[in-house]
């Protein structure tokens, strides 16, 4: 790339940094730059293939401008523009050789990515990255270890350790994905209780899901096409099954033959139901 090229570009950067950190930022223009650097780098060959093809300067700059991307495809809640950045810094970040220095959103970024990656359930990916890093430098970055971390407590079925875990995120970016990975841990949840339980008080199934607000409950049940009886129970219209004797007879419900009630669902402790059926439901798949 001729020096005036360069120049140019490095002009057009700073004004994309100028207006990202302007608050509060426009959007429209900040999205505007992005893009025309993105081409202007793309007809530079901003994406170095062999040794030596770019200088220094240059491929700090294009890494710069995809880190840029990917933090305002985080602003504009677009997840695939996020991985589509991602995916392409990942060539400097794990193959570019030549002596440039770490970037300081490196590992904040590719922390992000791992719980994009756990938000929608792509397990095996998200183990596929982990082994690119080294373990040392999990255990002691913030950025990558917080998701690892959420991931051990999803194989282990602790989800509420994800609920507790928005409040204590190592910086206000995770905050977008961590909505997603909760949207994602109800799903699994909804589904061990649809498995475990035919019936269950809908305040019962609330607590478990950790919502907290019934109009968010409704919009969920309705989601999820549930059957919400007048009388406060969730019927997932299955046969009944083991789990669900074993409970009421471990917590002394006496039914006297007639049909389980709300109140009689409801006098299970719902950590108790949650505990007992979501672990089960655990157990059932790793034998599958």
């Amino acid at each position: 790339m001729s020096a005036t090229g360069l120049q140019s570009l490095m002009s057009l950067y700073r004004q994309l940094t100028e207006e990202w950190n302007k608050r509060p930022m426009e959007k429209a223009k900040c999205e505007s730059l992005l893009n025309s650097l993105k081409v202007a780098l793309t007809e530079h060959h901003f994406i170095p293939t062999a040794e030596g093809e770019a200088s220094k300067q240059e491929i700090i700059l294009a890494r710069d401008v995809l880190e840029m991307g990917a933090q305002f495809a985080i602003f504009d809640r677009d997840l695939k523009s996020f991985q589509r950045h991602i995916d392409q810094l990942k060539v400097y970040y794990y193959d570019v050789k030549g002596g440039i220095p770490d970037s300081s959103m490196m590992q904040q970024l590719l922390g992000l990515y791992l719980l994009s990656l756990l938000a929608e359930n792509r397990l095996g990916d998200f183990h596929s990255e982990v082994e690119l890093m080294s373990l040392d430098k999990i255990e002691k970055d913030q950025y990558l270890s917080f998701p690892v971390q959420l991931e051990r407590s999803l194989m282990e079925g602790s989800y509420s350790k994800i609920f507790i875990a928005h409040k204590n995120v190592p910086a206000p970016s995770y905050g977008y994905f961590m909505e997603l990975l909760a949207n994602t841990t109800r799903i699994e949840i909804a589904k061990n209780i649809s498995r475990a339980c035919p019936l269950i008080s809908a305040d019962a199934a609330r607590k478990m899901l950790f919502i907290t607000s019934e109009p968010e409950f409704k919009t969920f049940v309705d989601q999820n096409k549930w059957k919400l009886a007048q009388n406060g129970v969730l019927n997932f219209d299955t046969e009944r099954n083991l789990i669900q004797d074993q409970l009421l007879i471990e917590s002394d419900i006496e039914t006297d033959g007639r049909q389980i009630t709300a109140a009689d669902l409801t006098a299970l402790s719902y950590q108790e139901v949650a505990e007992t059926m979501l672990g089960y439901a655990k157990e059932l798949e790793k034998i599958v």
